[in-house]
């Protein structure tokens, strides 16, 4: 171990005298201004090219149109700026000993009139300003009702799979308008209900924590960010619309949103109400969906990891098992929904700046579903089960997040991120199963399940940023809390019935009735320190502490016949148990930033204890601690202002969760039995990616490409036990024919490879637009199987076109086919290797014609060859809409014929070691609908808004700013984001 710190110290050191013996370096800076009205012209894109080597340095001017690009050695350049609708500015320089001040820079108006015409020059599509994609909505035509999501699918690199936005070929968590918050972590809010005409550019980047961004040190924890900035001109005034429409079958859809922006304020609200199916939101509300209206639902899966199954059509990532899978918008089933929604920020001035939010969603689902399972085992060969699941459910939400900025003064800040959700939900299901052995019923289950859970979780963020007088010296403490608490009662009802060899019934009945009590509390606080070492180098050092506790309680009750109440403890399947889970971790980091590269390395030492503790029905205590070595690589290279490289490593560790490790029964369905394990060790995980980004802006091409690698040799996984013709012991668990356990456990040998390749190009001979994608995803996911080790492997590839119109507002098409192929493998019985093809094709046409007429149409296709009986079908779903525009064009009557062919379904397959599943759920069906809708639009005649309230680059500073070392309180934001030392 001495060895080996020496080691990293000499190394340290010779990273430091080689950067210290570099030359000299100068700063270029200058202001940019509208030559008409001289306002700032925020976000033009600065560069500088080094005539003696060709290098390129670049960055976006600020909320007062200030740059400051850095690290430029003497010599000769080539400088210019550039900003779409404006010509553009050049100039030779020359740095010779110190910092050049080009001054104001006035920019004018690239528009010429020919007879009364208006002609304007190509706009660049696509820009890339370091790791930031920089798309301009202005080069994408749609049509005037066209919403912002309407206008992404256009944009290359950017895909809706079911409903979940896709940048790059992961998923967008975040998405900010002008670089604040809209509706938390929200990002359906935003894309649903802003419209695209408000919008100037999208910027697309991976946004790192609020503290990674002050010290200008990558640690490897991002989210996919979308960064809508809004017009100038659209910047003072109000827009939104109302909308009410009634239809066939009762149906109706109602609501409508209004935004007011004034220059120190903006405020959202939204309201809808309909029994369509349409949610214009997405919702962190997940106990509704995961409680299944009953104890968990179906089993069958236990408590571990997700198994294989297929990636998502057409590219993208899929991540099996994230909780964006169960977002409200991916629901099954025909939903009533209500929601209300309240977006606030605000900046009276440069010290403060606050955005909050408040949403209600209450959604009442109706869902019916049928699966069929088809076992893969040796032992189960022949052996299929079939389930009809009737789940009626309400679902209510109160959701309120908040972000205050708070500059204390020129070298102290403060940013606090308080969120609270509440949660409440009474559901029920109605289950029919049989599990069938070639032609003979191994058993039959009636079993009716309902709940009535509440829960909340509340969290809050503080984080302390200070800068000192030496550039690059920072201090910062981040302290997250966390409060959460899970109630409920619940009541099963079931009627079992199992057959022997000879065919003889046995009954199980059960009547019961569970309590369940979940609080928890985490804390997780560190205070970092960065020390500049030279130009050109930095420092870092952390402490880390964590601290996670769990109380889980689970009484369960037999009917007492005597007294007619739920009174008689189940003590099998009642259980106590708290868990403590503790983390101790030292960081030292080192950050080297060249003129196109930037480099951070850090090692983390973590010291875990994790205590489990049943003081019901037994006594027991199972101690854990670990010890583990941390490393996160991060290196960026720019290859000129239009290409760049990221490389990144991490390892990790996640510890096991309190459902996973309470060992209490769950039989919510008798055929399919699931525990925890209190023995089970945190999962220690390595991943590593590469993201390559080169656009080509005179021929308005982009190409993207990423490879991401996962490993664990500790995954938590699932431990089966499937019964066939004769009962089967588990312990003190008697399993009855056909039925099945699940326990998770700590296995070795998982890992995955995900790519994805997206390129994008116009097509100006017919005015279109063409975006490829290419996914290929490779899963390999070890399971016990009755006792034997089995590895499932799961390939996948999948091809995406998106074909879009750039003609006119008047007419906007759009044609898409995603076609995704999977196979799967599996160790344990070669000879079941399945295979399965899905084919998805969709056409979207909005056509203006006449005196003011609209006709819409969106046509999907999909196809799923493969699949088992009853399942292995193709449908047609056609939606059509004509209307009116009325009022100048400011209102809509119109009238919707959805599913005009009646042939919409959802049928989806899912595949792992043990079995290959199909399933089909019910959903909305045809109906006809007169809709009227009027459009708000007012803004300000001339008026020019305070451009320090938009802060459309502000996220830019992932990782960086300009001069305020650290990014410090000295408005240090924007940059290029490669540290925001210099």
């Amino acid at each position: 171990m001495k060895n080996q710190v020496t080691r990293t110290a000499i190394i340290f050191l010779f990273l430091a005298f080689a950067s210290s013996a570099q030359a000299q370096f100068w700063v270029v800076k200058g202001t940019v201004l509208d030559s008409a009205d001289r306002v700032p012209m925020v976000a033009a894109t600065v560069s500088i090219t080094n005539k003696a080597d060709a290098t390129m340095k670049a960055q976006i001017s600020d909320l007062n149109g200030e740059f400051r690009i850095t690290g430029l050695p003497d010599g000769n350049y080539a400088f210019k700026i550039s900003f779409v609708g404006y010509h553009e500015f050049k100039k030779d320089i020359t740095i010779a000993g110190s910092t050049y001040d080009l001054g104001t820079i006035l920019l004018s108006e690239d528009i010429k009139q020919l007879e009364g015409v208006t002609v304007e020059g190509l706009v660049d599509r696509v820009e890339q300003n370091g790791d930031t994609t920089i798309m301009n909505a202005a080069a994408y035509k749609v049509n005037p009702d066209a919403n912002a999501q309407d206008l992404l699918e256009k944009m290359p690199g950017i895909m809706v799979v079911n409903g979940q936005v896709q940048a790059q070929g992961e998923n967008v968590t975040r998405v900010l308008v002008d670089g604040k918050e809209f509706f938390g972590n929200d990002p359906s809010a935003a894309l649903q209900n802003l419209p695209a005409e408000i919008i100037e550019k999208i910027q697309v980047y991976d946004q790192g924590s609020d503290q990674s961004q002050f010290t200008g040190f990558m640690d490897g924890e991002t989210s996919k960010v979308l960064n809508i900035i809004t017009k100038a001109s659209m910047s003072n005034g109000e827009f939104g619309k109302v909308y009410a429409g009634a239809g066939t079958d009762e149906t109706y859809n109602i609501g409508g949103s209004i935004n007011l922006f004034r220059p120190k304020s903006r405020t959202t609200i939204l309201a809808q109400t309909n029994n369509i199916n349409i949610q214009n939101f997405s919702t962190s509300d997940l106990l509704g969906i995961t409680a299944g209206g009953g104890r968990g639902g179906r089993g069958g899966g236990g408590r571990g990891g997700a198994g294989g199954g297929r990636g998502g059509a057409g590219g993208g990532f899929s991540n099996g098992g994230n909780t964006s899978d169960f977002l409200v918008g991916s629901q099954g089933g025909i939903s009533t929904t209500r929601a209300f929604g309240i977006n606030y920020s605000y900046q009276p001035n440069k010290k403060l700046d606050f955005s909050g939010s408040y949403f209600y969603n209450e959604s009442s689902n109706n869902s019916d579903q049928s699966i069929f399972r088809q076992y893969t085992l040796p032992q189960n060969e022949g052996q299929t089960y079939d389930e009809n699941t009737i789940s009626p459910s309400t679902n209510i939400n109160h959701r309120f997040s908040a972000k205050i900025d708070y500059t204390i003064n020129e070298k102290n800040s403060l940013t606090i991120r308080p969120q609270l959700t509440l949660q409440d939900n009474v559901g029920s299901s109605f289950l029919y199963g049989t599990t069938m052995l070639n032609n003979d019923v191994l058993n039959t289950t009636n079993t009716e399940n309902s709940s009535d859970l509440t829960a909340y979780n509340f969290s809050n963020n503080i984080l302390y940023r200070r800068s000192f007088e030496k550039r690059g010296r920072t201090f910062s403490i981040n302290v997250n809390t966390a409060l959460n608490k899970s109630t409920g009662e619940s009541l099963l009802l079931s009627e079992n019935i199992f057959y022997d060899r000879q065919g003889n019934p046995e009954s199980q009945d059960f009547r019961q009735s569970a309590t369940l009590d979940q609080p928890g509390i985490t804390l997780r606080a560190n205070a970092t320190y960065t020390e500049p070492l030279t130009d050109k180098s930095q420092l870092l050092m952390t402490y880390q502490y964590g601290y996670q506790y769990n109380d889980s309680n689970k009484e369960t009750y037999d009917f007492n016949e005597s007294t007619g109440q739920y009174s008689d403890l189940n003590i099998p399947l009642s259980n106590i148990f708290k868990n403590d889970y503790i983390t101790h971790g030292a960081s030292l980091g080192y950050n080297l930033r060249g003129t196109k590269s930037n480099l951070s390395v850090s090692a983390n030492y973590q010291m875990a204890s994790l205590d489990n503790k049943q003081t019901f029905p037994t006594e027991d205590n199972v101690k854990r601690t670990f010890n583990n070595f941390l490393p996160n690589v991060n290196y960026r290279y720019s290859v000129g202002r239009t290409e760049n490289i990221n490389i990144s490593y991490r390892a990790s560790t996640q510890a096991p969760s309190v459902s996973q490790l309470q060992n209490v029964i769950d039989n919510s369905n008798p055929l399919f039995i699931s525990a925890g394990n209190p023995n089970l060790d945190q999962n220690y995980q390595h991943n590593a990616t590469i993201r390559y980004t080169k656009t080509n802006t005179e021929k308005s091409t982009t190409f993207f490409a990423t490879l991401n690698t996962t490993y664990s040799d500790n995954y938590i996984g699932n431990n089966t036990i499937i019964a066939s013709r004769e009962n089967t012991m588990v312990g003190d668990i008697a399993l009855e024919p056909g039925a099945q356990y699940s326990q998770p456990m700590n296995l070795g040998g998982y890992y995955s490879v995900r790519s994805f390749v997206s390129f994008g190009l116009p097509m100006g001979w017919v005015k279109s637009n063409l975006n490829l994608t290419v996914s290929g995803n490779y899963s390999r996911t070890p399971e016990m199987i009755n006792s034997v080790m089995n590895h499932s492997s799961s390939p996948s590839i999948g091809l995406g076109a998106v074909f879009s119109s750039n003609i006119s507002e008047k007419v906007d098409f759009t044609l898409s086919s995603n076609s995704s192929y999977s196979t799967t493998s599996n160790t344990v019985q070669s000879q079941t290797n399945t295979e399965a093809f899905t084919q998805s094709t969709r056409l979207r046409l909005n056509w203006i014609f006449g005196p003011s007429f609209v006709f819409r149409s969106e046509v999907n296709h999909t196809a799923n060859p493969g699949l088992s009986d009853g399942f292995n079908q193709s449908y047609l779903v056609w939606n059509m809409e004509f209307g009116k525009k009325l009022i100048k064009d400011k209102a809509e009557l119109k009238l919707t014929v959805f599913d005009l062919l009646k042939q919409n379904q959802r049928i989806s397959r899912s595949i792992n070691g043990s079995y290959i599943q199909d399933s089909y759920s019910q959903i909305l069906t045809q109906y006809v609908m007169l809709t009227f809708t009027f459009n708000i639009r007012s803004f300000g005649n001339g008026t020019v808004p305070n451009l320090e309230n938009r802060q459309g680059f502000d996220p830019r500073q992932r990782f960086g700013g300009n001069e305020a070392g650290a990014g410090g309180a000295r408005g240090g934001r924007g940059g290029i984001g490669t540290g925001n030392m210099y």
